[in-house]
């Protein structure tokens, strides 16, 4: 317990029972969206494009600031800085609810990508418009992760942290690179699967993190296996 002039902070634990997951979910963040692959096969996309809706108006007002007097403009822009800090949070929450309630309810594990050096890509004298620089340093990666652990972490669900080179360019399939497609789709010349990019990237993470933890199955059922078949009939009508 601390107590300060204006505050009362109570610091507490929850002792909880750790639990031996049945499988794992592999959680792909986007600028729009969060998806998440699941070991049973199953694959659901999470809309996060309110979140960057917040951070656009709100950029946008800041950038329409006049005044003169540097005080009181910083104190408008903490301002409206802790409003969109809220209403952003809410929308994050929301969605780190659903996915932990989701591998609670199967006892699943998370999976999710190591990310570092982000922000790193989007800054002055990387040849970008400022307009783009600002929507692609609006993706809160760093606060939903935050939010999916404890909260994992509360319910005795294992997190895990893999690399997340070549997700998004390797087949979840065979392995291969694939070639990108119109409408964020991936085809695969090795095997000839065709696949929506994030739902690509989010299988690979569960696999990666199947295979880390090194108890739960064979990697085949991570991932949805067409069959050899359907494989070469797919090749086949893409040759022609």
């Amino acid at each position: 317990m601390t107590l300060t002039e204006d505050r009362l902070s109570i610091a507490y634990a929850n002792e909880v029972q750790q639990v031996q997951p049945r499988g794992f979910i592999g959680i792909d963040r986007n600028l729009d969206n969060v998806t998440v692959a699941a070991a049973d096969g199953t694959v659901q996309q999470h809309d996060l494009s309110e979140a960057t809706r917040v951070k656009a108006m709100y950029r946008g007002v800041r950038s329409h600031f006049r005044r003169n007097d540097i005080r009181i403009r910083r104190e408008i822009s903490g301002k409206y800085g802790r409003k969109q800090r809220y209403k952003v949070q809410q929308v994050l929450h929301y969605a780190s609810k659903l996915i932990v309630e989701e591998a609670k309810a199967k006892q699943y594990g998370i999976t999710m990508e190591k990310l570092t050096g982000i922000r790193k890509l989007y800054r002055r004298g990387n040849w970008q418009g400022c307009w783009y620089r600002g929507r692609m340093n609006s993706w809160s990666y760093a606060e939903l992760q935050r939010q999916i652990e404890y909260k994992a972490r509360w319910e005795g669900l294992p997190v895990i942290y893999v690399h997340p080179h070549g997700t998004s360019s390797r087949c979840s399939i065979c392995g291969e690179r694939m070639k990108p497609e119109e409408n964020r789709m991936l085809y695969c010349p090795s095997c000839g699967y065709t696949l929506d990019r994030d739902v690509n990237a989010a299988r690979n993470i569960l696999a990666a993190g199947t295979l880390r933890f090194g108890v739960v199955g064979l990697t085949s059922e991570a991932m949805v296996a067409e069959p050899a078949s359907v494989r070469q009939s797919a090749k086949s009508m893409r040759g022609s």
